[in-house]
């Protein structure tokens, strides 16, 4: 009755946060949303919304006040744009369009792996490259191993490893004319977007979302950047009844409030920079890693003892051991500066 590949399919693990019903005074360090609490604006947006019925009749999928502000965002025009409810929905849209049966997808591990699950049930196969160090890319020695037409994915910034890729480096895997499935989550926490490129490179596919800089991960709102005729063919898959009025509302007050962002981001980038000074000044056995990202990550012998602690403290962090070269690993999203303070104590508690 199954289409066989489900059989064959290994589950997304989620946060195990959900395994806590009581989640009074937890910090849920674990899947690098925004902690902050959303804005005034965008929760009165929200609120009068509902009192004006917004979620009665289908919502706007194709809504051009929201595509307008956000092509003006991404530096781009609305005919490269298309939304969605989520960037995991865009992801698993632009793979069903792009892969036939034995396609292959190359991803640079350790990797965002949901992207396994759109990739196998659209017919294709995930190759693996396996790089003896991952935080270092040589991109020249990359192109190498890449033929004409070959999709790359990658996230730039990369997660887990917080590795970026330069303007010049992007320029380079396009101009192998390989199709480059760009993954740019976290773009905001360091402001050097290919999303123009995309006007000139048909072989360049962007992907952007409100879950990390914007605290909209609930929301569910992403959409993808493309060459014009890219979009066109896109949204033929898509159901634009997907993409919900409230989600609508909410990037669109996010948008006209982004000074309150920028702010946000720049309390996160400091938070970053002083957890590491933290955990690098301690007489320890633990070392953290910098990343371009809302995320750093802590390295430590004693790793599996800190998780314990920490989860029993009501801190959440993500163990990362399980990925290629992350042994002895465990990721931290960047909270607000309260639930840093609270971090801090708690392994330096551990530490003691």
């Amino acid at each position: 009755m199954f289409n066989r590949k489900i059989h064959q399919l290994v589950p997304y693990k989620i946060s195990k946060r959900f395994e806590n019903k009581d989640k009074d005074d937890w910090i849920f360090l674990d899947w690098n949303e925004s902690t902050f609490e959303l804005p005034e604006e965008v929760k009165k947006s929200l609120i009068d919304s509902i009192k004006n019925n917004i979620g009665v009749s289908y919502p706007d999928g194709d809504d051009f006040k929201l595509q307008d502000e956000l092509s003006k965002f991404a530096g781009v025009k609305n005919e490269n744009v298309l939304v969605f409810n989520g960037s995991d929905s865009a992801l698993r849209n632009c793979f069903e369009c792009l892969i036939s049966d034995g396609k292959k997808v190359n991803v640079i591990e350790p990797e965002y792996n949901q992207i396994n699950t759109f990739v196998h049930m659209s017919g294709g196969e995930i190759q693996s490259i396996l790089l003896d160090d991952p935080f270092d890319l040589n991109v020249k020695e990359l192109t190498n191993h890449l033929n004409k037409g070959d999709i790359l994915y990658t996230s730039n910034p990369s997660n887990p490893t917080g590795r970026l890729l330069s303007r010049n480096e992007v320029l380079q895997l396009l101009d192998a004319e390989i199709v480059l499935c760009l993954d740019e989550a976290y773009i905001e926490f360091v402001n050097l977007s290919s999303s123009e490129l995309v006007q000139e490179y048909k072989n360049l596919f962007v992907f952007r979302t409100f879950s990390k800089a914007f605290g909209l991960a609930g929301a569910r709102l992403g959409y993808i950047l493309s060459h014009s005729e890219n979009i066109k063919l896109l949204a033929k898959n898509r159901n634009s009844k997907d993409i919900n009025a409230y989600s609508q509302i909410a990037v669109l007050e996010a948008l006209k409030n982004i000074d309150i962002f920028y702010e946000r981001i720049n309390i996160v980038i400091k938070e970053r920079n002083s957890f590491i000074d933290f955990i690098n000044n301690l007489d320890s056995d633990i070392t953290a890693r910098n990343t371009n990202a809302n995320f750093v990550l802590l390295t430590s012998p004693r790793i599996n003892e800190i998780l314990d602690y920490l989860l029993k403290d009501k801190i959440l962090i993500r163990d990362r051991q399980g990925m290629h070269k992350m042994e002895l690993t465990a990721r931290v999203t960047i909270g607000t500066p309260n639930q840093m303070e609270r971090l801090k104590k708690s392994i330096s508690e551990f530490f003691k």
